[in-house]
């Protein structure tokens, strides 16, 4: 991991107006909504997958569109290292925002009685492991679109899932319903940490979240390894 590029990204990714005021919203909407509703409020504590999509739009496409590619890469930075440093900032950075939401909404419902301590770490980790896998996938859509077309892309995606699920479903195609299925669990990463692992662990799950992980960033650092970058305009 490259330190600088890391610190640089978490700074580039917080200093947009906009997209503080969107994290600003989606962080507080559970505080505000444990003040009415009291324990409840932390089902709305789940926003790991959003937090990802509103720091890491435009990952890589952003940098790809504005020219930043070819000053960088004109410098002895590795491609690689570019890609895996910029995913890690933009995964810590969410994971970060969901340990604050979550410390909020108990502060608030401290008065009020808390779940389980155990409860409180599931939830946190399956949030992170949730923001982790998102950034994972938008990392991958990034590479090959531009601009904040990754999010366009995986929202594409998750319809046409969606489509073909309830296509399967008219037609009583199991094929068709498994596929829209495993679309939608890869775009949408998650890994849940509940009572189902005291039975054995669900390695058919644990197996999906990972390769969509390790897949996702391995294409992405692939892609733009093979990228032809231009420096005639230099």
């Amino acid at each position: 991991m490259n330190t600088t590029i890391f610190l640089t990204t978490l700074r580039q990714r917080f200093s947009s107006p906009v997209r503080l005021l969107l994290v600003a919203v989606v962080l507080l909407f559970p505080v505000g909504f444990a003040m009415l509703a009291g324990p409840a409020a932390l089902q709305a504590a789940r926003a790991g997958g959003v937090f990802a999509f509103l720091l890491g739009a435009g990952i890589l496409g952003q940098e790809s569109s504005s020219g930043v590619f070819q000053l960088l890469f004109a410098r002895p930075v590795r491609r690689w290292e570019y890609v895996v440093s910029r995913w890690l900032a933009v995964s810590a950075g969410a994971c970060a925002l969901v340990i604050v939401q979550v410390a909020l909404v108990c502060l608030v419902l401290a008065s009020k009685g808390l779940p389980e301590s155990h409860e409180l770490l599931i939830l946190v980790a399956e949030q992170m492991l949730s923001a982790i896998g998102t950034t994972s996938v938008i990392l991958l859509y990034s590479s090959f679109l531009s601009g904040v077309g990754d999010v366009l892309g995986i929202l594409m995606t998750a319809i046409a899932g969606q489509v073909l699920n309830g296509i399967g479903q008219l037609r009583q195609s199991e094929a068709m319903v498994r596929v829209a299925t495993e679309i939608t669990r890869f775009v949408t990463p998650q890994l849940a940490l509940g009572s189902q692992w005291s039975s054995g662990v669900p390695w058919f799950d644990l197996f999906s979240y990972l390769s969509t992980v390790t897949l996702s960033v391995a294409v992405a650092v692939v892609a733009l390894n093979r990228r032809e970058i231009s420096y005639a305009s230099e």
